[in-house]
């Protein structure tokens, strides 16, 4: 299946979701698909479709090519910063 039919199978459900919703990939580690997500999400973006990741991030490295992919693939996406916790002697660490 291609990105544009995937997607032209996705707004069919576009009444239901409303201006706020949109597309989740999941399920094995989507990641491994990375050229596949690129092309899916930027073709989403272009109809106005909300994108959403649920990925364990692997396998996820900043080295060589693969972290510019994912870079792409996250253009445009709010990124969750850690959360720092504080301990009880002041120091803090990320969680």
């Amino acid at each position: 299946m291609t990105a544009d039919e995937l997607l032209n199978q996705a707004e069919k459900y576009r009444s239901y979701w409303g201006e706020k919703g949109g597309i989740t990939v999941s399920g094995g580690e989507a990641l491994l698909q990375i050229d596949f997500l690129i092309e899916l999400f930027e073709k989403a973006h272009a109809r106005s479709i909300n994108t959403c990741l649920d990925t364990s991030a692997q396998p996820f490295t900043r080295k060589g090519t693969w972290f510019a992919k994912f870079e792409r693939l996250m253009k445009g996406h709010r990124y969750r910063a850690p959360r720092h916790q504080t301990h009880s002697r002041g120091r803090t660490s990320q969680s």
